[in-house]
């Protein structure tokens, strides 16, 4: 997946300027609508901002594989893949970040 095919719709998109005078606003908006918002610099893109429910939380909160919780985690995860939602490593691999070990 490349960022042209991850298409940001032009209400997803916020700049830098609106985002520091408008936080809380975005971030509200993130977790209601479910869609990540771009945030920009002079045009450029700088930054996602994703809802919590598309966080990989089992890399960066439950650190051991035999955990009950971190299985309940990446079953959640699956289901959500299946439902069409983007996990954060997706979003990172289309921005062309490199994912955390």
């Amino acid at each position: 997946m490349t960022v042209e095919e991850f298409a940001f719709e032009e209400n997803d998109i916020v700049t830098m300027r609106d985002l520091g005078q408008n936080a809380a606003k975005t971030i509200d908006k993130v977790n209601e609508t479910g869609r990540p918002a771009l945030v920009t610099r002079h045009g450029r893109p700088q930054a996602a901002i994703i809802p919590l429910a598309n966080a990989h939380m089992a890399t960066t909160v439950l650190a051991r594989p035999e955990s009950g919780l971190r299985k309940s985690v990446v079953a959640a995860e699956e289901e959500m893949a299946e439902d069409g939602a983007v996990t954060s490593a997706a979003m990172a691999r289309t921005l062309g970040l490199k994912p955390e070990k």
